[in-house]
């Protein structure tokens, strides 16, 4: 293990110290969720959610990032602090569950830059991962890889849930990392070309194993295959799925005119893939076309749009699965709004009662595993 190239361990351990400390020192008050608001109609005009209100399934939690961060069960309505979550007044966050508990990245007013922290499961007290970092958990056990960017390239750090590192490597160019999983780490690079490259990896050392495609931008990386589109289509473009085992990748046409989608979530089952495709302007800003969810049948290659969800310009809808169930999230600066919709029932699109503050640039629904 070569670890000359940028960092030491020792002073990686320093480095993690004196930041930590920062984290330990500073001043900050917690964010307690406010109470759901009172159920309501949907304002006029964007976004909107429209279909049967009525309580979330049993088990259904969604976690809520943002400038109001909480933990919401679906099926009561009820809201809860984010266990050991600290914010700083104008904080805003970014919330991931993980096996080793939740990555909090914290972007502080009036600026890009980010602190990203480990709220460990069951307790404690939060482990400083970095700033302007990435974080992808490990496909097995409860280890992170922690990747930073640089002008020398990309350094990542395989890292213990105490935050101590197991191991180091680096590889050349601006690479983010996607997922980990059986035949290696998916990650996409900048490249020379439009979109980007799509690399497979081993996740010991970061050579590459395989080149999946290059010039795309990723939707959605699962378990077994990661969907994409051409950076350089701008019209009625396929999506793409390749596996990541090998074989040969599959287009999906999408219906004309539906718009580009820029992310997706693969069903737990690897039957459905859910698209997300943003408002946008149109007549120089004197239009919207609302932003939607759609589902992708990916054995018989059938499209089908989720009913009454609208987005505002330039904002797309949050999507997740728990279980056969889509879950959406739609906001807007006063408040979210969530729902729960099934490709078996395709006509029907179920409202839940709770919605919590809004926060239309950082907010955020994602489904607890």
């Amino acid at each position: 293990m070569n670890l000359g190239r940028r960092w030491s361990v020792p002073a990686l351990g320093l480095a993690a110290a004196v930041l930590f400390g920062y984290v330990v020192t500073h001043r900050y008050h917690v964010d307690e969720p406010a109470p759901p608001p009172s159920a309501a109609p949907a304002p006029a005009g964007l976004p909107r959610v429209t279909g049967d209100r009525a309580a979330g399934p049993d088990g259904l939690r969604v976690l809520v990032s943002g400038g109001h961060p909480q933990v919401l069960d679906t099926a009561t309505g009820r809201a809860t602090a984010v266990a050991g979550l600290r914010l700083a007044a104008g904080e805003r966050v970014r919330l991931r569950p993980v096996p080793a508990g939740t990555v909090a990245t914290v972007t502080a007013p009036a600026t890009s830059r980010t602190r990203t922290v480990l709220l460990p499961r069951g307790g404690g007290r939060p482990v400083l991962l970095g700033e302007d970092v990435d974080v992808v958990p490990a496909l097995r056990g409860t280890d992170l890889y922690v990747s930073s960017q640089g002008p020398g390239g990309t350094s990542v750090l395989v890292t213990e849930r105490t935050g101590a590192v197991r191991a180091y490597w680096a590889q050349p160019g601006k690479l983010t990392l996607l997922r980990d999983t059986a035949a290696g780490l998916v990650a996409s690079q900048r490249g020379a070309v439009q979109g980007t490259e799509l690399r497979l990896l081993d996740p010991r050392t970061g050579a590459e194993r395989r080149r999946l495609a290059t010039g795309r931008i990723v939707l959605a990386a699962g378990p077994i295959s990661v969907a994409h589109v051409s950076g350089s289509c701008s019209r009625d473009c396929p999506v793409t799925v390749t596996p990541l085992a090998g074989g040969r990748p599959r287009d999906y046409s999408l219906p004309a005119g539906a718009g580009i989608p820029a992310a997706g979530e693969f069903s737990p089952d690897q039957r459905w893939l859910a698209l997300a495709v943003p408002g946008q302007y149109r007549n120089g800003r004197l239009t919207v076309v609302p932003g939607f969810a759609q589902v992708l049948d990916l054995r018989t290659g059938a499209v089908t749009r989720v009913p009454g969800v609208q987005t505002a310009a330039e904002r797309r809808p949050d999507v997740g699965w728990y279980g056969d169930v889509l879950v959406l999230g739609v906001w807007s600066a006063r408040r979210g709004q969530l729902a729960v919709w099934s490709p078996h029932r395709p006509a029907s699109l179920q409202v839940l009662p709770a919605e919590p503050p809004g926060d239309d640039r950082f907010a955020a629904a994602t489904v607890l595993p």
